[in-house]
C-alpha cells in the first residue's frame, strides 16, 4: 500500500495553563436547587455558570460538557457516587469554584468587590468506594479539599486526575487509601498540594508523574498508620518539577537522605522524590521562533548509491560502482520472473560523494550541506542511501537492507529526523530518480 507522508509537523505552542473565561460568552447563571442527580442531566457551556445552592449527590450520567463553570455558593459538597468522566479540551476547561471568584464569568454574585474568593469556600470532592473516574483539562480552586479520594483501590479500572489545575485549596487533593493516576497537572497556591493517608497493605503507593507541584505551603505530606521511620514510601512522586531545578526541600525525621538544598516545595518522610524534573512540565515548549529551518533529506538518483556485499571470507565487496565491472555487474542480476535480486545478501550504506575519476558526484552538495550544519542554520541532514535496482514502490514500503542485516526504512527516517528539526518538518531534496522516490513517500 502506498504511504504518503509529506512532512511531520510537531506544533509546539506556548499555551498559558488556564485561560481567564472571564469574557466567555453565556447565557446563565443556571441554579442548581436539587441535593441528588438521580436522572441523566447535561450541563452545557452555554448555560454557564451552574450556581451550586447546596450539597450535592450524583448517583446518575451527568454529562459536563467542556467550558462549562460550576460556582459554589457556601460550604457545597459534590459527591461522586457512581462512574464518572469530566473532562474539559485544553481551550475549553471545565471549571469548579467559588461564587466570589469574579475573574471567571465575572461578578455572579452581584456584590462588586465587597467578597473575595478565599480557600475553604466551598468544601470540595468526594468520592468513595470503587468507582471509574476520569477528570482531565479541569480546574478546581477555593476548596477545603479539592479531591478527597477515600478507598477507590478495589475493582477499579481507571481513577485518573490529569492535565488539571488544582489551586487555592486548602488540600489540592488528598489520598486516602487510594491510588489514582496524577500526572500533568498544576497543582499551586495550596496550603498542602497532595495529602496522603494510606499504607502499603491497601494494595499500593499513590504515584503522581509530570506534575508542576508549585507556591504550595507544603508539597507533599504523608501521614501512615505504619511508622516512617520503618523506611515506608507512600507516594512515588518522583519525575515532577517543583519550582526550582534543585528539587524538593526535604528534611527527614525518621529516615532518608535529606535534600536541604532543595528551594522548590517540601515534601515529607514517606515520599519518594529522586530524579525530579529540571523544568516544568506543564509549560510546552514554544519551538523554534527565528532563524527556523527544517532539517533535510537528500534522495539520491539512480545508481547513485553505493552497493555492497560479503565475500565467502567475510570481507566486504563494492559491487557499485564496480570494482571489478563484468563480475560485479553480473552479481547484481535481478530475477527476471519476480524481480527479486540473486542476491539476498545486497546491501547499501553510502551514496557517491566522487567515482571514477569525476570528483565531484555529489561530494560538493555534500560539503554544502556539512556546512548549513555546522553553521546552525538546520539541525541535520541525511543522505537515504537506497537499493536503486527494486522498484521504487519497493523501496518505500519495504525498506532498504543495511550491512548488519536490518532493513532501514525512509518513513522512519522522515519520521526521526522532523523529531530532531527546528520546525518539526522535513525537507526532500530528490536528484533524477530521487525526485521519483519523493513522489511516491
Amino acid at each position: 500500500m502506498k504511504t504518503k507522508i509529506i512532512s511531520f509537523l510537531a506544533s509546539f505552542m506556548f499555551v498559558l495553563f488556564f485561560a481567564n473565561q472571564e469574557n466567555c460568552l453565556a447565557s446563565g447563571p443556571t441554579y442548581v436547587d436539587v441535593s441528588e442527580i438521580k436522572t441523566p442531566t447535561t450541563w452545557t457551556k452555554e448555560s454557564s455558570p451552574y450556581i451550586i445552592k447546596s450539597s450535592l449527590a450524583i448517583w446518575e450520567d451527568l454529562i459536563i460538557e467542556p467550558g462549562v463553570v460550576v460556582k459554589m455558593a457556601g460550604n457545597i459538597n459534590i459527591g461522586i457516587g457512581r462512574s464518572m468522566s469530566i473532562k474539559g479540551t485544553e481551550q475549553d476547561k471545565i471549571v469548579f469554584t467559588s461564587i466570589k471568584d469574579d475573574k471567571i464569568l465575572g461578578d455572579t454574585n452581584e456584590d462588586g468587590n465587597d467578597s473575595l474568593p478565599a480557600v475553604s469556600d466551598w468544601n470540595g470532592f468526594t468520592f468513595r468506594d470503587s468507582i471509574d473516574f476520569e477528570m482531565e483539562n479541569v480546574q478546581i480552586s477555593y476548596a477545603s479539599l479539592g479531591l478527597d479520594i477515600k478507598h477507590v483501590v478495589y475493582n477499579t479500572k481507571n481513577v485518573s486526575i490529569k492535565n488539571s489545575l488544582i489551586n487555592n485549596n486548602l488540600m489540592g487533593i488528598r489520598l486516602y487509601g487510594s491510588y489514582p493516576t496524577i500526572e500533568g497537572n498544576f497543582i499551586s497556591n495550596n496550603n498542602i498540594g497532595i495529602f496522603v493517608i494510606g499504607a502499603d497493605w491497601w494494595g499500593g503507593k499513590a504515584k503522581a508523574k509530570n506534575n508542576s507541584i508549585v507556591d504550595n505551603l507544603e508539597g507533599i505530606r504523608v501521614l501512615s498508620p505504619m511508622p516512617t521511620y520503618y523506611g515506608g514510601l507512600y507516594m512515588d512522586a518522583r519525575e515532577n518539577w517543583w519550582g526550582d531545578k534543585s528539587g524538593p526541600y526535604f528534611k527527614h525525621a525518621n529516615y532518608g537522605n535529606d535534600n536541604l538544598g532543595g528551594a522548590g516545595n517540601s515534601v515529607s518522610d514517606g515520599v519518594l522524590f529522586d530524579p525530579w524534573l529540571g523544568k516544568d512540565p506543564t509549560i510546552k515548549d514554544p519551538g523554534c521562533l527565528e532563524n527556523c529551518y527544517s532539517n533535510v533529506m537528500f534522495l539520491p538518483g539512480h545508481q547513485a548509491s553505493r552497493l555492497y556485499r560479503k565475500d565467502s571470507d567475510g570481507d566486504e565487496d563494492q559491487l557499485w560502482e564496480p570494482t571489478n565491472h563484468n563480475e560485479d555487474v553480473q552479481q547484481l542480476y535481478m530475477n527476471p520472473n519476480d524481480g527479486s535480486s540473486n542476491d539476498s545478501n545486497i546491501y547499501t550504506r553510502d551514496i557517491l560523494d566522487e567515482a571514477y575519476g569525476i570528483n565531484n558526484v555529489y561530494k560538493g552538495f555534500m560539503a554544502s550541506m556539512d556546512k548549513i550544519v555546522a553553521d546552525g542554520v538546520i539541525n541535520k541532514w541525511q543522505a537515504f542511501a537506497y537499493d536503486w535496482r527494486k522498484p521504487l514502490e519497493d523501496v518505500v514500503d519495504n525498506g532498504t537492507k543495511l550491512e548488519d542485516g536490518s532493513v532501514e526504512n525512509v518513513l522512519d527516517q522522515i519520521r526521526n529526523s522532523a523529531k530532531e528539526s527546528k520546525t518539526g518538518k522535513v525537507t526532500l531534496i530528490g536528484h533524477s530518480n530521487g525526485g521519483l522516490l519523493a513522489k511516491v513517500i
